[in-house]
């Protein structure tokens, strides 16, 4: 890079002038080659002014693309992190509502069989007691509402289990939709980095075209 930023070495114009006087013999022929020289020094200065500006011109361009480039990078890599974060947080997820549903199956099953060996146990014990002890009815029926308590809680707990489930499948719902969101960012922006790149790539050569014609011009100053 710096070895292409450095101008080009010219020959002095006016020390070749003074080279030509001195191989003349009058005054007069000094004076004439010094007229003819003036329109090609004020041409060379011109052209090579008009190269550098052109050269700092793609410079400068170069370096706003790469800039832009690594900026651009940047939010790609970043977008990567959070979309990792959220494939982890959604697995995470996943297996919290398969083991939440896997513990209110068994909770459900073990309450349905507690009712029916409660109920079944109080059936026997209504036959026993009604035909052994009328008085014992009155006992049973505390231990009938009891149990009838217990149903009532457990009906309470198993509504509370699904609104628990409800919300975790909200929230799953929700992480998907962030998922996809973000799924659909990293595509537009993978695009925007081609897009750039391409631009990049043209840049590139535009400027081996510019150093190549200067260099066709440094030899021809050279030839002259």
């Amino acid at each position: 890079m710096d070895k292409k930023s450095t101008p080009p070495i010219v020959p002095d114009r006016r020390e070749m002038i003074g080279r030509k006087g001195s191989s003349n013999s009058g005054g007069q022929g000094n004076s004439d080659v010094n007229k003819s020289n003036k329109p090609s020094i004020s041409g060379g200065g011109s052209s090579n002014k008009f190269s550098v500006l052109i050269l700092l011109l793609l410079l400068i361009a170069g370096g706003y693309g790469g800039y832009e480039y690594v900026v651009l990078a940047k939010k790609h890599e970043n977008l990567s992190i959070r979309f990792d974060e959220l494939e982890s947080r959604l697995m995470s997820t996943d297996e919290s509502v398969s083991q939440s549903g896997a513990a209110l199956q068994l909770k459900l099953s073990k309450h349905e069989s507690d009712l029916k060996r409660h109920w079944s146990e109080i059936r026997k014990l209504w036959g026993v007691s009604n035909d052994r002890n009328k008085t014992n009815i009155a006992s049973n029926k505390k231990d009938i509402s009891f149990l009838a308590n217990q149903n009532n809680q457990s009906k309470a707990n198993l509504e509370s289990l699904k609104t628990n489930l409800e919300l975790t499948e909200k929230r799953v719902t929700d992480n998907k939709t962030l998922y996809s969101n973000t799924d659909k960012e990293l595509k537009a922006l993978d695009k925007t980095i081609m897009k750039l790149s391409d631009r990049l790539n043209k840049m590139k050569i535009l400027q081996d075209k510019h150093e190549r014609s200067q260099v066709e011009i440094d030899e021809a100053v050279s030839r002259y």
